[in-house]
């Protein structure tokens, strides 16, 4: 029987992918290590579930019709790109590692994306607020946010 923890890494690969797998690797373990770094500082009460919870629901910068697509896909679990996310995953649940990628980031965005939601909670909460979320990384389209 597969182990809860089992069951956290599968979502987080899920979630990684679900967002980044149109851009590159490094978005999508990016996007782990963010979820990772949540974790470390508290957010979501230190839940996993409740943190890509909140992802989908709240910290997204998409816009509501693009959530829809982004989080209802489902990977090919064969596909080698998935293979890799899901070992990234379960080093970066397992704690390995320090986050190079991101500087520790908490949020981030694909500002120039389309799908970005300039009218919603991350524009005026994170994005426009650079004293108290200043940009740590940018990966591909994606920005990280402290």
């Amino acid at each position: 029987m597969p182990t809860s923890e089992q069951f956290i890494v599968c979502e987080l690969a899920r979630l990684a992918w679900q967002e980044g797998h149109r851009e590159s690797a490094n978005v999508m373990s990016a996007i782990a290590l963010v979820q990772s770094n949540r974790i470390k500082a508290g957010m979501g009460e230190g839940n996993w579930l409740a943190v890509f919870s909140f992802q989908r629901e709240i910290w997204s910068a998409q816009t509501e019709f693009a959530r829809i697509g982004t989080y209802s896909a489902v990977p090919d679990v064969r596909d080698p790109t998935f293979q890799t996310i899901l070992s990234v995953a379960d080093q970066v649940y397992e704690g390995g590692g320090a986050d190079s990628l991101t500087d520790g980031a908490l949020y981030y965005a694909a500002l120039g994306s389309p799908v970005y939601d300039r009218n919603g909670w991350f524009q005026f909460t994170v994005a426009s607020r650079p004293g108290k979320h200043p940009r740590l990384a940018t990966i591909g389209n994606f920005t990280f946010f402290a």
